[in-house]
């Protein structure tokens, strides 16, 4: 196929029109409408002939790839298997026309197709139920695992987590067997000692531990923001958990009570401090403490004295509304929060403060 790059803006010729309309008598002119609704200079639109137009368009339809012009190897089930009278039947006005919100009254015909389709499909393969609810391929696939994982729960199987996926499957087999569990991103960049090892082991355990290795010092920020950037952009839920290795939670609601954060805190709830930039705005940070083990040692006392000092006084700011650091000891943010804010591009070159100097400029 000739590659077709051009814009219909680049065929545009002075002059050229692709309509020809009647007069309209009920035209009384731009000049009726009320000034501020009226354009100051004519529209920005190509001028193009109707046969440019349609070449045009044409030329961009034969870019997608579709089944009636070639085979789907993968995928794309949803196209490959309906038949075409299954395309004319969704388009009639009873079915296209109708909105997820509408009264179930109003939708009894749909409601019928959906009834009677469940029990043609239960009688002949013998099964109770069926649900119409996924939309696609990978909606189906999803929902399938969800039914498979819920079934092994409820015999007690909590250990049948893994699902192997070749390297030649549809992106989203993976992607559905993810969705289904929690993630933890580990960025081991340029480890000397056996922590490659360790990562392995931790892997046959627990599938959903994610590893992000590095061989080489490919470092282009100061201190830790490379690796943390990595970390962050390898992260597949937006809702992330910043914590050091050598603190442990305090114990197992410490998550929950994090990501409780993001909800509007009810009032008298202290467990944890919320940034909210906006009446309007979702919260897009959250505050934990990080205390430090008590020890009777003048050290130990030195570092509960100090941990106490400075929480109290970036706790305290971020309570009157102007939170200036954030350790990454326990922090939480969105990852479209820190891409929107152009992550750490604005201090990269500071050898020091990564999570505390984000907090600080947003």
């Amino acid at each position: 196929m000739k590659y077709y790059d051009k814009l219909v803006f680049e065929l545009s010729r002075e002059g050229r029109t692709g309509y020809s309309l009647p007069a309209n008598p009920w035209n009384k002119g731009a000049d009726t409408l009320p000034a501020g609704l009226r354009r100051s200079t004519p529209a920005a639109l190509p001028q193009v002939s109707e046969v440019d137009v349609v070449r045009h368009y044409t030329n961009l339809s034969q870019m997608n790839f579709g089944v009636d012009t070639g085979f789907y190897p993968l995928g794309s089930c949803t196209m490959k298997y309906n038949p075409k009278i299954n395309e004319e039947i969704a388009a009639m006005p009873g079915f296209q026309r109708l909105h997820p919100l509408q009264p179930a009254c109003s939708v009894q015909g749909a409601l019928e197709v959906y009834y009677e389709m469940n029990k043609a499909l239960a009688a002949i393969t013998g099964m109770s139920l069926f649900t119409f609810n996924p939309c696609a391929g990978a909606h189906g696939e999803l929902t399938g695992l969800m039914i498979m994982r819920q079934y092994h729960l409820l015999r007690g199987d909590v250990k049948r987590t893994r699902v192997i996926v070749p390297d030649s499957a549809h992106g989203t087999n993976p992607a559905s067997a993810a969705v289904c569990g929690l993630e933890v991103v580990v960025v081991n960049y340029l480890s000397s000692d056996e922590t490659e090892f360790v990562l392995k082991l931790l892997k046959d355990y627990y599938p959903h531990l994610k590893v992000v290795p590095f061989k080489e010092d490919v470092n282009l920020f100061q201190g830790k923001k490379y690796p943390l950037s990595i970390g962050i952009k390898s992260a597949k839920n937006d809702i992330l958990m910043l914590a050091d290795p050598d603190c442990t939670p305090k114990n197992l609601l410490w998550l929950r009570g994090m990501v409780r954060g993001y909800r509007v805190p009810a009032a008298g709830d202290k467990n944890t401090q919320t940034i909210k930039h906006s009446s309007n705005q979702a919260i897009q940070i959250v505050l934990g403490y990080c205390g430090v083990k008590r020890t009777k040692s003048l050290l130990g006392c030195l570092q509960q004295y100090d941990a106490l000092a400075y929480g109290s006084q970036y706790l305290g700011a971020a309570l009157l509304g102007h939170p200036y650091t954030g350790s990454g000891r326990n922090l939480s943010y969105r990852r479209s929060f820190f891409f929107s804010q152009g992550a750490f591009i604005r201090h990269y070159d500071v050898a020091d403060g990564s999570d505390d100097l984000f907090v600080y400029q947003n």
